[in-house]
């Protein structure tokens, strides 16, 4: 089946190298058409169109446009790539249906985030990411050689702006619905005659969109800032040395879920003031929270990082990239969405990442090598504090039924080493036939400590399991518990700190085959394999097997693709037929507790695959009008079936067992798109105009896994949408001022991006509402 989805795609993509190759033939010369766009997703600088790699890549002009400052809205230029939050507030990326949905602050993600090749590990550190940049490429399937683990699904790589040669300062100031306003502001040029530097910054405030059901209050306002300070050092024409520190500070609020059903899981002990909370509206802005609670972040962080480029000699190059990132996150999240305390949550941690590369580098006419070291260290402290005041199932009766628990807590600490040593070669065959292959071996050590412990004033929990291991474990003379309740079934239903202990490698690579014809049309084909390490996941966890790791994922990626220049330049056309063999996919479930019920725990599904479509395309049809489009086609599917480690049956979101069997991939969305325009003309010599229109599609997904026919899994859908931007502008004809108008979502649809349940309740996460606004920005 495999073999005919390739064959098929590679008929179409045969058919689309002839017509490519005909208009290479062919056409007139014109003063119209699209410019050479540079990337380093090999790690060095390159054409897009020599690169036999699916890139997506956007300007930061583009970004700007479109209204993009977060790594999530990267889906409205960027076709297969979903944003969505994890039920703590981190953010998950899924780019091709890869990605990891887990609200461990120590969960390192499928795709990964870099800032000129400089790692930001975990998602919570990618805020800052967007900030003044030249571009951002997306690199799509498997980067494992040479980003290394965690990069089954992609990698995104933003290019900031460097410092400049000469003085250059800009700025814009934006104010929008909701009262939010935003300024961002950089300086660049020579502090002498070898060292160049360059700062930018960016403030938000206001912004407040979501409204209470039951009371006059609002919530949504941004606090938040950001910089970056960069120094470029060439102290000879063959050493170069680039500084990057940045950082962020964000208080803003949090967004609260939208209460859509009351399931409680124990009815009898289900309490009044829950049942009565009501439900959200169809409307992104009707949702509620708890008043008393104060619903924000507060999260610090900074990163410095170094890298030094030698040229021992005219083919010989050897680069460092040093970096540390240090995140201190706190959240509180109303996860009930409702007034009442039926499931809220106080997140706080830190994250610390330190990372070494060394890499030597050979250049010649015939042969591009590349041979390298990595090191990677992580300390991570996720911690999490439970509110459960009217959780049905904080009564467990007997025992429990006259004191409630109402803090559960837990913890998970890791400390995590990454080594790695890597090569990758590119070899002309011939002018324009070009072999690469590429491979990395990666080792990991990974120790963790984990905890689940009863803040309730009493701590009725430890008194239940401390009367629970006399059942379990009779004869056994164990102390009352005082911290760690749960209990571990491998050492006598012992009660304490669980101590863990994970070992793993693997030899990622890719392989692949390019032929350039004379027009400059690229054809190519490629193998690869890539892997994610391992993850403990922070659980209010009963047993100690709930801490279980799972082991690493794999994915075996099997790629065609045509990148061709139509119409003499005016159009560049990039079309892929992928298929994704994946092995051990990290999945949070659900499982059937004794004590709590229905509650999550990790899972690996054995056998599952993914085929689809990639296409985009860049044209410019006349001077002044540009149109940009991409398209993503997915089919994805669960072929094994599965349970958890210890053979435990798993559960959907909708509290349903059996094989899962057939079932998609959650948040694999059959089909995303995008689609823009725009036309820029001179209104005198000295001023000129513009407008554009831009389009976001999503298809129907599923926030679950699916049991086929079962009608209750339809209640995790996200139903598809799409969203209309347009925006409208006057600037001077050097760019030296501009003032563009701009509407998102102008139609007001009301979207979601999210669906879960909790042990009581189902909730989901609204998208933004029609926002519209005013942009004054300035450069000199």
């Amino acid at each position: 089946m495999r073999n005919n989805r390739l064959l098929l795609a590679g008929v179409g993509l045969m058919s689309l190298v002839q017509a490519a190759h005909a208009q290479d033939a062919a056409a007139p010369q014109s003063d119209v058409g699209i410019g050479e766009i540079i990337v380093t997703a090999q790690k060095r600088a390159q054409s897009l169109n020599d690169v036999p790699i699916t890139v997506a890549v956007a300007s930061g002009e583009q970004l700007a446009q479109r209204g993009i400052t977060d790594t999530a809205d990267l889906g409205k230029v960027v076709s297969g790539f979903v944003a969505v939050p994890a039920p703590f507030g981190q953010p998950v990326y899924v780019l091709r249906g890869i990605g990891l949905y887990d609200s461990g602050l120590g969960s390192a993600p499928t795709v990964s985030v870099y800032v000129d090749q400089v790692s930001l590990p975990f998602s919570l550190m990618t805020q800052g990411a967007a900030l003044d940049l030249e571009r951002v490429e997306v690199l799509k399937g498997p980067q494992g050689t040479l980003f290394g683990t965690n990069n089954t699904g992609g990698a995104i790589n933003y290019v900031a702006a460097k410092p400049t040669e000469d003085f250059q300062a800009g700025g814009s100031a934006t104010y929008e619905r909701f009262d939010k306003a935003t300024l961002k502001a950089f300086v660049s040029g020579p502090i002498t005659d070898t060292l160049r530097a360059r700062v930018a910054v960016q403030g938000a405030s206001g912004g407040a969109w979501q409204r209470s059901l039951t009371r006059d209050d609002e919530l949504g306002n941004a606090r938040q800032i950001m910089g970056r300070l960069l120094l470029d050092w060439t102290p000879t024409d063959r050493l170069k040395v680039a500084i990057n520190l940045n950082g962020f500070r964000d208080r803003s609020d949090t967004q609260a879920s939208q209460l859509k059903a009351i399931t409680p899981s124990d009815p009898a002990f289900a309490y009044p003031e829950m049942l009565a909370a009501p439900l959200a509206e169809d409307n992104a802005r009707s949702a509620d929270w708890n008043p008393l609670a104060s619903n924000r972040k507060n999260e610090k962080f900074y990163q410095l990082s170094g890298r030094v480029d030698f040229e021992a000699t005219d083919t010989v190059t050897l680069t460092s990239i040093s970096s540390y990132s240090d995140l201190k996150s706190s959240r509180y999240l109303d996860i009930d969405g409702a007034a009442p305390v039926g499931l809220e949550f106080q997140t706080f941690g830190r994250l610390k990442d330190f990372g070494q590369e060394l890499r030597l580098q050979l250049t010649t006419d015939a042969l591009i090598g590349l041979v390298g070291v990595n090191y990677q260290h992580s300390n991570t402290k996720d911690n999490n504090f439970n509110f459960v005041d009217k959780l049905s199932t904080n009564r467990v009766g007997g025992l429990l039924a006259a004191t409630p628990f109402t803090r559960p807590t837990s913890y998970v600490n890791q400390q995590v080493d990454n080594y790695a040593i890597f090569a990758n070669a590119e070899y002309k065959i011939t002018p324009q036939l070009t072999f690469q292959a590429g491979g990395r071996y990666t080792w990991s050590e990974r120790d963790a400590q984990a905890c689940a412990y009863d803040r309730t004033p009493g701590a009725p929990l430890n008194i239940f399991f401390t009367g629970l291991q006399s059942i379990l474990a009779p004869g056994v003379v164990q102390d009352p518990i005082t911290k760690c309740y749960q209990l571990n079934p491998y050492d006598n239903f012992s009660a304490g700190e669980f101590d863990l202990r994970l070992r793993e490698d693997n030899f990622s690579y890719r392989g692949a085959l390019n032929y350039k014809f004379d027009g400059g049309t690229m054809i190519f084909g490629s193998v690869s394999r890539g892997y994610k390490g391992a993850i403990i996941s922070n659980i209010t966890a009963s047993s100690a097997q709930q801490f279980l790791p799972v082991k690493q994922e794999r994915l075996d990626s099997y790629e065609i693709g045509i990148k061709a220049p139509l119409f003499d330049r005016a159009a560049f056309l990039n079309v892929s037929g992928f298929y994704y063999d994946y092995k051990n996919k990290q999945l949070r479930a659900r499982i059937l507790d004794p004590i709590f019920g229905l509650v999550e725990t990790l899972v690996s599904v054995p056998k599952s695959r993914i085929w689809g479509i990639d296409a985009d395309l860049n044209f410019a049809p006349a001077e002044g009008l540009t149109l940009t489009a991409s398209g993503t086609y997915l089919n994805s599917k669960i072929n094994g079936d599965f349970t958890t480690s210890n053979g435990a049956a798993v559960y959907d979101q909708a509290g349903q067992s059996g094989n899962f069997r057939g079932s998609p991939l959650s948040y694999t969305p059959k089909f995303t798109g995008n689609l823009d325009v725009q036309y820029e003309w001179p209104l005198s010599d000295s001023f000129k105009a513009m407008l554009g229109a831009a389009v976001t599609y999503h298809s129907r997904d599923n926030a679950s896994l699916v049991l086929q026919g079962n009608s209750r899994d339809r209640n995790f859908d996200i139903p598809k949408y799409a969203l209309l931007d347009l925006r409208a502008g006057i600037s001077a004809a050097d760019d030296r001022w501009r003032v563009e108008l701009f509407g998102r979502n102008v139609t007001n649809k009301y979207y979601i991006t999210t669906v879960f349940q909790d042990l009581d309740n189902r909730h989901q996460y609204a998208g933004m509402p029609a926002t519209y606004g005013i942009t004054f920005g300035f450069k000199y």
